[in-house]
């Protein structure tokens, strides 16, 4: 009797969880919706080249296509912004022919990183942070002192006191090294599950980071992103140099944390179940979260819906919404569970240039 009780309540409870996920399953993904939209001061809508990067509480740094010699920094309200004259950075600190290698702020400061070869033909750069006030005054560079380097890649503000820096070594493996903001190489930092090199040609590639291809291997690690959440959280954005929508790329796209407590966590992005799905933007870190937006359909014959998913530091998918495009566009200015916001258009809709926007999306 007792085990025939015990057998009905586990049905039961199977039952629930089947109904559970099957109201799940119904529950429709919720669509956002327009709220309020911020005119963005002295700043215009045109082609953004680079990703828009993390600059202390809720502002963003960027730079526009074909305007090598500035970087802007908009606050989230549009109320506030600066703009850095490149130019000024000695060229001494920088090779003719090198271009911005990444930049970062905590909201005080911006740092712009770039790598001179002093020896023409020999694969050993220094690397330099130039430095502006946050309204834009140059304060002048520094060396980084520390571990020699063929290339370096990528820069992060961890906290006012402290830089992350993403270079490749002498050994032509990533490397990530933290620096004091004058220069002073302080750790490198391991991450488990980093990217690494094997002779091997019948080693397995299609998942993990494990290459047998040393140009593959190199851009790989170049191309990543590194940037700030906004909370001190570290992540490191792993991708294929190439289009990573294409089939053939076998690489996945894998993301690095590290947090402000010294926790470090990895995982892969998983890709959504519908039968199309293809990555609109270059996934970006928020407030302990990934967010990441797709285009996606079960349907070659239907239009494909654009769609935010959301993921916590696990890996775990914890929001979902769906918006449209036409109104919103792709460029992701920041993310909470209250509200997103997006680059667009703002002021009279008949100029030719028209000035830069900040439109908030709601979930309804």
């Amino acid at each position: 009797m007792r085990f025939a009780k015990i057998a009905t309540a586990f049905v039961l409870l199977l039952i629930c969880a089947f109904a559970l996920l099957a109201q799940q399953a119904d529950t429709p993904v919720p669509q956002l919706r327009q709220g309020a939209l911020s005119e963005v001061k002295q700043l215009y809508s045109l082609p953004i080249m680079s990703e828009l990067k993390s600059a202390g509480d809720c502002g963003k740094l960027f730079q526009y296509f074909n305007q090598f010699s500035k970087l802007h920094y908009f606050s989230c309200d549009g109320a506030v912004t600066h703009e850095y004259d490149l130019t000024k950075v000695d060229p001494k600190y920088k090779d003719d022919y090198s271009v911005l290698s990444d930049f970062t702020s905590d909201g005080s400061t911006v740092y712009t990183l770039y790598g001179h070869n002093p020896k023409p033909h020999v694969e050993l750069a220094d690397c330099y942070v130039a430095k502006f006030g946050i309204n834009g005054d140059y304060k002048g560079a520094v060396k980084l002192q520390g571990p020699d380097f063929i290339a370096c890649t990528q820069l992060v503000s961890v906290d006012r006191d402290t830089l992350l820096l993403g270079a490749i070594s002498t050994t032509r493996t990533p490397f990530l090294g933290l620096f004091s903001t004058s220069g002073q190489f302080l750790k490198e930092l391991h991450l488990p599950g980093d990217m690494t090199f094997t002779d091997d040609p019948k080693q397995k590639l299609d998942d993990s980071l494990v290459f047998n291809d040393e140009d593959k291997f190199a851009l790989y690690a170049q191309v990543s992103k590194l940037d700030n959440d906004g909370e001190g959280n570290v992540v490191l954005f792993r991708h294929s140099p190439a289009d990573t929508n294409e089939e053939q790329i076998k690489e996945p796209n894998v993301f690095f944390i590290v947090q402000k407590d010294g926790t470090m966590k990895h995982f892969a992005l998983p890709k959504p179940s519908a039968k199309t799905a293809l990555l609109i933007d270059t996934p970006r870190a928020f407030h302990g979260h990934i967010v990441t937006l797709w285009a996606e359909t079960n349907d070659a014959s239907q239009p494909m819906k654009a769609m935010i998913r959301v993921f916590d530091f696990d890996g775990h998918e914890v929001h979902a919404y769906q918006f449209n495009p036409v109104q919103f566009g792709s460029k992701l200015v920041e993310w909470n569970e209250r509200k997103s916001l997006f680059l667009t258009q703002a002021g009279d809709f008949t100029l030719k240039v028209r000035p830069m926007g900040i439109l908030e999306a709601l979930p309804q």
